[in-house]
């Protein structure tokens, strides 16, 4: 089990396997916004550097060219299976 920063869990849970990077950095603009947070001004290098820390030492995303399903074991909350 891994347990993620508030911010990585968002980040994991907004994987779809739809959405490119440079327009999730929108979405993540806008959950900073509407939590209330002030948006670091560095939110673009947190994003890659957590990215790919989720990808290269969890191994929890994965990177993929063209717009993909999710595996069906990610698809759904653990409840719902």
């Amino acid at each position: 089990m891994t347990t993620l920063e508030f911010w990585s869990q968002e980040m994991f849970l907004d994987a779809t396997g739809k959405t490119k990077i440079i327009d999730y950095l929108s979405i993540l603009i806008k959950q900073f916004q509407d939590s209330g947070m002030d948006v670091p001004p560095d939110l673009d290098k947190f994003l890659i550097e957590t990215l790919e820390s989720m990808e290269k030492d969890l191994g929890i995303v994965k990177f993929v060219v063209k717009e993909t399903n999710l595996e069906s074991r990610y698809d759904k909350p653990i409840s719902e299976q």
